[in-house]
């Protein structure tokens, strides 16, 4: 029984030890062609890698670095190196480009001829009123010289007009309305700025300052 496993086991060795021999044979093999089609190719391949890499092709550079990726050369390894470093560039300056754009998106300034109004609070919705209530008429009775009173401007160019609310400190009051001076710094517009003058009535003003106000 000992001896028929004895002879078991070393028929399994035996076996093992040639297919291991044998797939050793045949990769030898399959590199002594690799190696002798790359001498043939070689040159052809690594001037269109070349040329890949002048044209920022990466995708085409990294499709042949991976058909011969089993060729051990120099030059090869160093277009590989060259390769990455070129993406790694390409993707840092994508991230640039698109930084720029969300940048540019998200800026609420607007460029060209622009002009602004002042709306009624009438015309605002509940989100644009937001957490502001529109003061009484008692608290309007007692605005005077020196009051901060919030209205909303209407600012646009040709393409588009976005809403803006701003505190603006009363100056003047006569039989046209309100005159004040614009005491926030305007996000939309460089038409507006921080110490304009501006007229407006009751209707106008969407919040009054307050202490507890924020």
């Amino acid at each position: 029984m000992n001896n028929n496993t004895s002879n078991f086991m070393k028929s399994i060795i035996v076996a093992v030890t040639i297919m291991v021999l044998v797939v050793l044979v045949l990769q030898t093999i399959r590199l002594v062609k690799r190696n002798v089609e790359w001498d043939e190719v070689g040159e052809e391949i690594v001037s269109k890698i070349e040329q890949n890499i002048k044209d920022k092709d990466y995708e085409s550079a990294n499709r042949y670095l991976d058909e011969y990726r089993d060729i051990n050369d120099d030059v090869l390894i160093d277009l590989g190196r060259e390769v990455k470093r070129g993406e790694a560039e390409e993707n840092a300056k994508g991230k640039e480009d698109r930084l720029e754009i969300l940048k540019k998106n998200i800026s609420r300034k607007l460029e060209g001829d622009v002009t602004y109004s002042i709306i009624e609070v009438k015309y605002l919705n509940v989100t644009e009123k937001g957490v502001s209530n529109s003061p009484s008429i008692k608290e309007l009775s007692k605005l005077g010289l020196s009051s901060f009173v919030k209205l909303v401007f209407d600012v646009s160019n040709a393409k588009k007009t976005r809403r803006e609310k701003l505190w603006v400190m009363i100056t003047g009051i006569d039989k046209e309305g309100f005159k004040g001076l614009v005491e926030s710094s305007p996000e939309t517009t460089e038409v507006i700025k921080k110490g304009d003058e501006v007229r407006f009535k009751l209707n106008h003003i969407l919040d009054i300052y307050k202490s507890d106000n924020k």
